[in-house]
């Protein structure tokens, strides 16, 4: 009897192997065409027909990626991976896809062991970086890449990962040059010049931002990445190409899935800028019908029994630190721990209490984090629950995690580490930190930031969040977000034993100087001239609830009141929020120590 023909990869030499070829090259097509659809039914019969045939395992995982399907993508990729880690492709899907669905740790273990088995490839320290830094390990994250970037310096990509770490470490000069590295090696990047214009402009070199980013727009007017990164830079007209070209893309199949919502918020920037503002309402629910959608169905959607219960948790912890509050008798640097939701205006106050001298401007660092850490490592249970089970040892040792982080992170920024010095932090979710520094040092300042809920909600509801703010694309989850929050302020000013602030950001446009003393005074720091308020000059005109003003330009209230103009095309979202009784309860300034 004839043996049968031997198999390789899970395919038999002859007609089949013709066949497989012919179909793998359509589908390859098919994605060059805008036709996604055509190539995902293609690639999923050959993967059906050898579940083993790297080929399609490297075509088909990135696709399910872009088209919403980031589970199966894992499943793929992590078996691409597993036949061959030296594809660059796939190790950077792989880490898409395991931060998307929450199995990071899955991800991340393959990525380490894939490092560890070949400590000279680039790609993996590459990959293992990205993921890390979807982690917010920050500083590992960083490590990673610059081993990467060392190993290929002529690899854009790596660099441009790089540029972003550095840049979320407040390391701004380092990141601006690793973006241009990445420009040396890809000229004509347009989301790296987007990229790297964000970071001049934080630098304070207005003129070279600018000069990139109509770059960006010259080499990729239909980006949705780089239409929606000139908001506040740039104001559209209704015969602006950049529209036709980016409602043209919308239109056609080719837009990767998970860049539709971002498309459609760009356009909703485009058609308010075009005194279009039904146009721009239609795009908002657009995206966030999309972005909820995707969500819901991964589930992932925003809950919020789960933020409830949460918030349970938190008030338990304060009521430790009412129990036994820190100690007072401390020489490292005060805290002062800033919060409210994203777009409150937290960035603006922070720059102007940092302007004093005795402040080091900590930004959103991740010093404070790991201090959390630190106890989550010491406490047979994590935050907020540590705090209630902690003994005397494990307060001591994450109190000393404090004054080592705090101490460091004012030295950074050159501020003398006394005790008459102070450091801010504007990380998101700052409020869950609250209790634990109040049960470390009595002499933290809590600041709360709080703009009218109707345009701060609008702004979240129109801003770009991947996945992070499932609370933002929804009605819903803006209003029980908000009202979490405030209520959680509310029972910090009621029971945490450290001076707690409320400043509304209308009064910080109004009175600047003002608000800025309120806070320093809370902090034990006097009134100094380098907090006074900017000259008067060139106003930026950001009306748009898109736009925010930037830290060194003068305060206006052109950012007030935003909400008006679409509050008739989005009246669910006003409704809502006046039927939950948010408006009243957001005060004056004011501080008051329990």
């Amino acid at each position: 009897m004839a043996r049968a023909p031997t198999r390789r990869n899970g395919r038999t030499p002859g007609s089949g192997r013709t066949r497989r070829d012919r179909q793998l090259t359509e589908a390859r097509r098919a994605l060059r065409r805008g036709d996604p659809a055509r190539a995902q039914q293609l690639l999923e019969d050959l993967h059906a027909a050898d579940p083993a045939d790297l080929d399609v395992l490297r075509a088909l995982g990135p696709l399910l990626l872009d088209r919403g399907e980031p589970q199966r993508a894992l499943a793929v990729l992590a078996r691409a991976a597993k036949q061959d880690a030296t594809h660059a492709p796939t190790l950077r899907a792989l880490a898409s896809a395991g931060e998307q669905v929450g199995a990071s740790d899955t991800a991340l273990a393959l990525l380490q062991r894939l490092v560890d088995q070949d400590p000279a490839d680039a790609e993996r320290h590459a990959a293992l970086g990205r993921l890390l830094f979807a982690r917010a390990q920050t500083a590992k994250a960083v490590g990673a890449l610059q081993r990467a970037a060392t190993l290929a310096p002529d690899q854009a990509a790596i660099h441009r990962s790089l540029a972003g770490a550095l840049s979320n470490s407040d390391r701004l000069d380092e990141a601006a040059a690793a973006y241009r590295t990445a420009l040396a090696c890809e000229p004509d990047h347009a989301a790296t010049h987007t990229s790297l214009a964000y970071v001049l402009d934080q630098l304070g070199d207005a003129d070279a931002a600018r000069e990139h980013r109509a770059r960006a727009v010259a080499l990729a007017p239909a980006d949705p990445g780089v239409a929606f990164s000139a908001k506040g830079h740039k104001r559209y007209t209704a015969d602006d190409p950049q529209i036709a070209a980016l409602e043209q893309a919308l239109a056609s199949d080719a837009l990767a899935h998970g860049r539709r919502p971002l498309a459609h918020l760009a356009l909703a920037k485009m058609h308010d800028d075009a005194d279009a503002p039904a146009t721009a309402a239609q795009h908002a629910r657009a995206a966030n019908a999309q972005r909820a959608g995707e969500l819901a169905r991964r589930g992932l959607a925003y809950d919020a029994t789960q933020a409830e219960r949460r918030a349970q948790a938190l008030a338990v912890a304060a009521e430790t630190a009412v129990a036994d509050p820190g100690a007072t008798a401390l020489d490292h640097p005060r805290t002062v721990l800033i919060a409210g939701l994203p777009r409150a205006g937290k960035t603006l106050l922070e720059h102007r209490v940092a302007r004093h001298p005795r402040v080091a401007l900590g930004g959103e660092r991740h010093d404070l984090v790991a201090v959390r850490d630190a106890l989550d490592g010491a406490a047979p249970k994590r935050y907020p629950i540590a705090l209630a089970k902690a003994s005397a040892a494990t307060r001591t040792r994450t109190g000393e995690a404090l004054a080592h982080h705090v101490t460091a992170a004012v030295a950074r920024d050159g501020v003398a580490a006394t005790a008459n010095a102070a450091l801010t932090s504007t990380l998101p979710l700052n409020e869950e930190l609250a209790p634990l520094l109040a049960w470390l040092d009595a002499r933290t300042v809590v600041v709360s930031v709080e703009r009218d809920p109707r345009d701060v909600l609008l702004a979240n509801y129109l801003q770009w969040y991947p996945n992070n703010q499932p609370w933002a694309f929804t009605v819903e989850g803006l209003v029980h977000r908000h009202r979490t929050y405030l209520a959680l302020v509310e029972r910090w000013q009621e029971r945490l034993p450290v001076t707690v602030v409320r400043v509304r950001y209308e009064d910080l446009l109004a009175d600047p100087d003002h608000v800025t003393a309120t806070v320093l005074d809370a902090a034990g720091l006097p009134w100094d001239a380098a907090c006074a308020d900017a000259p008067a000059g060139e106003q930026h005109d950001a009306a748009s609830p898109m736009d925010k003003p930037d830290a060194g330009q003068p305060l206006h209230a052109g950012f007030v009141g935003a909400w008006q103009r679409w509050a008739p095309h989005l009246p669910e979202l006003v409704e809502a929020i006046d039927a939950a009784g948010l408006v009243d309860r957001v005060t004056p300034t004011q501080h008051a120590t329990v």
